[in-house]
């Protein structure tokens, strides 16, 4: 198994090394606030598997969630 710390280490890096920017989703509440942590911007898809204590820990981190709307804004090539 992948250590997730590892690997939001080792792309944040490899990001900053290229002066790109990353940014996250899922739709494991736990992996978005793991990403915030590591200081990339993160979104938490509400389309996936959640719960009700999903949703206070996302209020509680002050995450906003995420629609497939929301991403076709995000990923949209201007005209």
């Amino acid at each position: 198994m992948t250590d997730k710390n590892k690997t939001l280490t080792l792309l944040k890096s490899i990001a900053f090394d290229k002066n790109e920017e990353i940014i996250f989703i899922d739709d494991n509440i736990q992996n978005v606030i793991d990403a915030l942590d590591h200081g990339i911007q993160s979104f938490w898809a509400n389309w996936g598997y959640n719960i009700p204590e999903h949703k206070l820990m996302a209020l509680q981190k002050g995450i906003n969630e995420f629609n497939t709307e929301d991403l076709l804004k995000l990923v949209k090539k201007p005209s």
